[in-house]
This record gives structure tokens, sequence and C-alpha cells, in this order.
């Protein structure tokens, strides 16, 4: 019998790889070796500076900035880490905001421009809602750092990243979701 190809595998600790990292489930001719410590910014840095793992998770915004350093990096359509990201965006509801088409020209936090939600959000944002991703203004932790606010206190779209959604006892944000009923 041939040996086995030992590859390692750098992910997040989902249930759905928990298998393969407890040797439940084998993959036939490999030997995997399941890293699963590292939070996601560290296990992209690292994949992206150094190609410290064999297999690694990797948001698409890292791949692509990756892609276009020439590293010598291939993505394949794996998807361990899935999420309905049209709840995961949160507006003011003191901001006048009412539909998505209503962010149009104003500046947006998050946590920077690279994450896969954020990218996602974009997208969807201008595919179902007609929002132009380019006629947004993202912020990034610098704003989070201010709360929300940019360097003149101004905040636009109510956006503030401060304030978690479990944390908001006032009901000053509502979700993206939700917007129609507000």
């Amino acid at each position: 019998m041939a040996s086995k190809i030992r590859l390692s595998v750098a992910c997040g600790d989902y249930e759905i790889v928990r298998p393969l990292k407890e040797g439940t489930v084998a993959a036939d001719g490999l030997e995997l070796v399941v890293l699963t410590g590292h939070g996601s910014r560290e296990r992209h840095w690292r994949m992206a500076r150094n190609q410290e793992f064999d297999v690694c998770e990797f948001n698409i915004g890292a791949y692509f900035m990756a892609r276009s350093r020439n590293e010598p990096i291939t993505a394949i359509p794996v998807f361990l880490h899935r999420r309905f990201r049209h709840g995961f965006a949160f507006v003011n509801v003191k901001s006048g905001i009412k539909t998505p088409k209503d962010l149009i020209g104003k500046r947006v936090g998050g946590t920077n421009f690279q994450p896969a939600g954020n990218i996602w959000l974009r997208g969807i944002l201008e595919e179902h809602y007609g929002v132009p991703h380019k006629e947004i203004e993202d912020r990034d932790d610098s704003v989070r750092k201010t709360h929300g606010h940019d360097a003149r206190g101004r905040r636009d779209s109510g956006h503030d990243q401060s304030l978690h959604p479990k944390a908001d006892r006032k009901r000053r944000l509502a979700r993206y979701a939700a917007i129609s009923k507000l």
C-alpha cells in the first residue's frame, strides 16, 4: 500500500471539520494534520506571507490580494464557514436610513475592507439593492476606535462597530433585513 500524503490544514474549529480533526473520518490517501488553534487574521497572514500551511482556509479578499502579489496560492472550492450575510449589517435607527439605497454617498464602518463578510455585504447591496459599492465610503478600524465618528465627529450611516447588537440595550441599531419594517 502506498504511503499517505501528509498535509497540514489550517482552518477554524468548526463542527464540520471536527470529524477530520478527531480522526473519526479519514480522507483516502491523505494524512491530515488539522490545525484549528489560530485565529482567522493570524491564519490568513501566515498563509499569505509565508505559505506556512499546505491547505488553509482563506477568505476571498486575502486570496485576491495574495494573487495580486503573485503569491503561489491556488484556490479550491471548499467552503467550511458558510453564513447568510444579509443579517450582518446594522444601522442606527435614528440615522434616517430606511432602505439600503439610503447608504449611497454615506460613510459605512467596518473592521476593514478585506474580510469576506464585508465583501459579501457590498456585493449583496449592489446586486440585490442597487447600491453601487463604489458609492459607499468604507471606514475601517480607525473609525471604530473613535466610536463611529470620522475625524470631524460626523457619523453619516450611524454604523458604530463599538455597539455590538447583543450589548445594545436602547434599540439604537437595526438589522438591514428589518429596515423595511422600521
